[in-house]
């Protein structure tokens, strides 16, 4: 199944490491995706907070691209989202009860 078929076919692209696949079928990750994720979630926080704090010197952008990207991974994996103060938020059970 090539790229544009797989993302005709319902899959979402995700970014995870390239061993991987980055398209996840509508089932949800494979577990070697899952890992995958973990891992990027963690070295994106890592990134983006330092102490608790977001790190200093990014961008309002760079802070916003940053946690949407946690924040995707967070969904696909079915944790709670983050805000940028690093608490969980609520928008993961309001998708999870609307049934998006």
């Amino acid at each position: 199944m090539s790229i544009e078929e797989s993302a005709e076919a319902g899959f979402q692209r995700l970014h995870l490491h390239p061993s991987v696949s980055q398209w996840v079928g509508p089932d949800g990750l494979d577990p070697r995706q899952k890992v995958a994720a973990v891992a990027r979630v963690r070295c994106l926080e890592r990134d983006l907070f330092e102490g608790g704090r977001i790190r200093r010197g990014l961008g309002e952008n760079a802070v916003d691209q940053i946690l949407a990207n946690i924040n995707e991974l967070r969904h696909a994996l079915g944790w709670l989202e983050l805000d940028v103060e690093g608490q969980v938020g609520r928008s993961h059970l309001q998708r999870i009860d609307s049934g998006i």
